[in-house]
């Protein structure tokens, strides 16, 4: 009796392992609706890069991950863009930034500010509705 008892619950246990879903990362956020993203930014190269933090007080890096880079013009401007996911290393939900043209807003900088001053902040609304959020890295020309 005891050993079908056990046979019965390592059955159950396999299945129930079986139904877990694998999360190597968190999906990026839909386009909210009534929301306007009035830049058009056009993509003219996209690599992928590492990106490292330090802590403060150590230091040799924390933690390293790679990020997409991307080259951009918006209003006769050139900048780099960094997103701010690591997103497209998970192979179920692969982050598609290919070269074109991208509607997006200004989430973080001052109202009157350039759109390529360091730091800014984007919403980049991808061709599946997604958003990815990016932020200015370098300026060039």
């Amino acid at each position: 009796m005891k050993k079908l008892a056990l046979s019965v619950v390592i059955i159950l246990a396999c299945t129930a392992l079986h139904g877990q879903k694998t999360r190597f990362g968190q999906e990026l956020p839909n386009v909210p609706r009534g929301v306007d993203y009035p830049i058009n930014i056009h993509v003219y190269s996209v690599h992928v890069r590492p990106f490292c933090q330090t802590h403060a007080v150590n230091v040799s890096p924390v933690s390293c991950m790679d990020v997409i880079y991307a080259e951009v013009t918006a209003n006769g401007r050139k900048f780099e863009l960094r997103g701010d996911s690591d997103i497209h290393l998970n192979p179920f939900h692969p982050l598609m930034l290919s070269l074109g043209d991208y509607r997006a807003r200004l989430t973080k900088g001052s109202a009157g500010s350039e759109l390529d001053e360091i730091g800014n902040e984007y919403d980049l609304v991808l061709p599946d509705n997604k958003v990815l959020r990016c932020i200015v890295t370098g300026i060039s020309e």
